[in-house]
């Protein structure tokens, strides 16, 4: 199911829910019914959003995803997305690394530490090989929703 976009919700330190109804940071409760609950079309912009209505003193503050039947589905924030890692975050961050590294064709050579690109035969640091693999899929990206893709 498509993504509509993003909504922001929280509690007021009053005690009553509120939710972001602009883009330039306002919210307010569920006495503003003439006001529509904003959809941000991003992810970025929702958590613009979150991080002031945490600084106005906002608590359980949250960001929804919005999907195309108007269901909304909570994302966890960054502690818990860490707390559901199994094991140690590094490691799972270094694993993740390695896959994308190991997905764009480069390769490590073990002594060294260094990695290689088995395409243009570049021989890189791990900083600067997935620098170069994170851009690589970036432009794949773009390429696959210039093609009407994902």
């Amino acid at each position: 199911m498509a993504v509509k976009g993003y909504v922001v919700r929280g509690t007021h330190r009053r005690g009553w829910p509120v939710f972001a109804y602009d883009h330039s940071g306002a919210f307010g409760g569920p006495s503003e019914t003439d006001i529509p609950l904003h959809v941000f079309p991003s992810l970025d912009t929702a958590s613009g959003a979150r991080a002031h209505m945490v600084r106005c003193g906002c608590s359980d503050v949250a960001i929804f995803r919005v999907l195309d039947d108007g269901r909304e589905e909570r994302l966890p924030s960054y502690e818990e997305a860490l707390a559901l890692l199994d094991g140690d975050p590094l490691a799972a961050l270094e694993a993740a690394e390695r896959r994308l590294l190991e997905a764009g064709g480069w390769r490590e050579m073990a002594p060294s530490g260094k990695w290689i690109d088995g395409v243009a035969g570049l021989c890189e640091s791990r900083a600067v090989a997935l620098t170069i693999a994170r851009l690589a899929a970036k432009g794949a990206r773009a390429r696959l929703a210039a093609k009407g893709g994902a």
